[in-house]
Order: C-alpha cells, then sequence, then structure tokens
C-alpha cells in the first residue's frame, strides 16, 4: 500500500513537471516527463495525453496520435483524452476535422 501511494504520488510529480514545462515552452524536457511518468505507470492515461499533447505542440502530430489513442484505450471515459486526440488528428491532418471534431466530442 506504502509502495503503491509513493508511485502514485512519484506519477502526479512528474505529470506536475511535464505540465510546468510544456507551459514553459520546453517541449523536450517535457515529453522526457511525461515518459518518465510512463515508465512509472505504463496504465496512466494522464501520462499518456500529456505526451500526446506535448508532441503536438512539437508538431510531431503522428506520435501525438499514437500516444493519444493510448490514453483513449487506457480511459476511454476521459474527456481529457478524447480532446488530446482530437487535436492530434487535426494536426496529424487538417482534412480529416470530421474524425477530429467527433473524437473530440466523445
Amino acid at each position: 500500500m506504502v509502495l503503491e501511494l509513493a508511485a502514485a504520488q512519484e506519477v502526479d510529480l512528474a505529470a506536475a513537471r511535464g505540465v510546468a514545462l510544456l507551459a514553459l515552452g520546453r517541449n523536450d524536457d517535457a515529453a522526457a516527463a511525461w515518459r518518465k511518468g510512463i515508465e512509472l505507470d505504463a496504465r496512466s492515461s494522464r501520462a499518456h495525453a500529456g505526451l500526446a499533447a506535448t508532441l503536438v505542440a512539437s508538431g510531431k502530430a503522428a506520435d501525438a496520435v499514437t500516444a493519444a489513442r493510448k490514453a483513449v484505450e487506457l480511459d476511454p471515459n476521459s474527456g481529457m483524452a478524447h480532446a488530446i486526440l482530437g487535436a492530434a488528428l487535426m494536426a496529424a491532418d487538417p482534412k480529416a476535422w470530421n474524425d477530429a471534431i467527433a473524437e473530440a466530442q466523445d
């Protein structure tokens, strides 16, 4: 129980780093923080979604779609994951706006 709590706190810390670094425009460092969160808990939809958002901001749309799809797979009820997947799909193919909008509204 104590180890699980410590691991969850480490994932939270990685997420906080990812958010802060992305806000500062330090996209490579933000991606590294999100990847650390995924390393700590591969089942963290939030970490995969955060990585996807960072990849969109970095112009790496195809990789962002992959990360966002994983986030949605891990938590199909996450509005954030669906919205980020929609943004990633739009970034990957601006002509596919119908799919992007449908995903963002899921």
